[in-house]
């Protein structure tokens, strides 16, 4: 698992200073960083088990039953590569591609992932109301 984590490593390292440096030891701040890093970690996972060949029993009902990405349905990025870009389990597929129907320029993308990224705590606390 660790040739799958390392990139993601990097990011949530480079995430904990801006966090750190934008909320200093803020509760709610922490909260939703480590539940985001939780999050991103078992993403990892449930792509890491599309691409692989052995898997446990667990692993098996998980994936049958949309727990985690199944192979079929991952497959098909593989193949037209601008679809099916949800690694967790493919329940947002439909609502990514619809977003990325309405909006194609690709830089914009980059740019809310980038922000949604390193600025979720902001969007979270502004939607909540939450900013002090």
């Amino acid at each position: 698992m660790l040739d799958v984590w390392g990139d993601l490593n990097g990011l949530l390292a480079s995430k904990t200073a801006v966090v750190l440096a934008l909320y200093g030891f803020d509760r709610v701040a922490w909260t939703l960083f480590g539940a985001g890093a939780l999050l991103a970690y078992t993403n990892q996972f449930s792509h890491r088990q599309t691409h692989s060949t052995k898997h446990s029993a667990l692993t098996k009902w998980l994936q049958a039953n949309h727990v985690l990405l199944p192979p079929a349905v991952h497959r098909v990025h593989h193949q037209v590569f601008n679809d099916s870009f949800a690694v967790l389990n493919g329940h947002s597929n439909a609502v990514v591609t619809r977003m990325r129907g309405a909006v194609e320029n690709q830089w914009v993308w980059l740019a809310v992932f980038a922000a949604l990224s390193f600025f979720d705590v902001a969007v979270f606390r502004a939607m909540a109301g939450l900013f002090y």
